[in-house]
C-alpha cells in the first residue's frame, strides 16, 4: 500500500512542477514564442501548406467522397488524377497543372455523371485551378 501511495504523491509533485513551469514559461518567455498559427505558416508556407477558408472546408467534405473507382476516366483520362491529386497531394497540385488546364468542364460534368460517388469534380478542377493560381510555389522547393 505505501509503494502506490508514494507513486500516487510522486505523480502528484510531478504534475505541480510541470504545471509551474507552464505557467512561468507563459508568463514570463512568451514574446519569444509567438503565435502557433504564424510560426506554422512560416515554417512550412514555402512547401505550399496554406490555409484553407470555411468554403474551402465545406468543399473538401463533398471532395472526401472520392475512392478512386476509375469510372470517371471514360470522359477523360486524367480525371482520377485530378481526383487523387485534389485528395491526397494538393500542396503538389502544380505538377498536374497542365493536366488540369487541358480538360473541359464538360469533360468533368460527364465524368461526375459516370462516378457512383457522385463526386462534384467540376468544383474539384476549379478548386484546384483557383488554388494552383493563388499559391505557386516558389522556385527552388520541390
Amino acid at each position: 500500500m505505501k509503494a502506490s501511495s508514494a507513486k500516487f504523491w510522486y505523480a502528484q509533485f510531478n504534475l505541480a512542477i510541470h504545471f509551474v513551469l507552464n505557467l512561468a514559461r507563459r508568463l514570463f518567455f512568451w514574446k519569444y514564442f509567438g503565435e502557433g498559427v504564424e510560426q506554422f505558416t512560416a515554417h512550412f508556407g514555402r512547401e505550399g501548406i496554406f490555409p484553407i477558408s470555411p468554403e474551402e472546408r465545406i468543399e473538401q467534405l463533398h471532395f472526401s467522397r472520392f475512392i478512386g473507382g476509375g469510372l470517371c476516366s471514360i470522359a477523360h483520362p486524367a480525371l482520377p488524377l485530378l481526383a487523387k491529386t485534389f485528395v491526397r497531394a494538393i500542396d503538389r497540385a502544380s505538377v498536374v497543372k497542365t493536366a488540369v488546364f487541358s480538360m473541359s468542364e464538360e469533360a468533368c460534368r460527364e465524368g461526375e455523371t459516370l462516378c457512383p460517388r457522385r463526386v462534384p469534380l467540376v468544383l474539384m478542377r476549379n478548386a484546384i485551378v483557383r488554388r494552383v493560381g493563388k499559391n505557386e510555389p516558389k522556385e527552388g522547393v520541390i
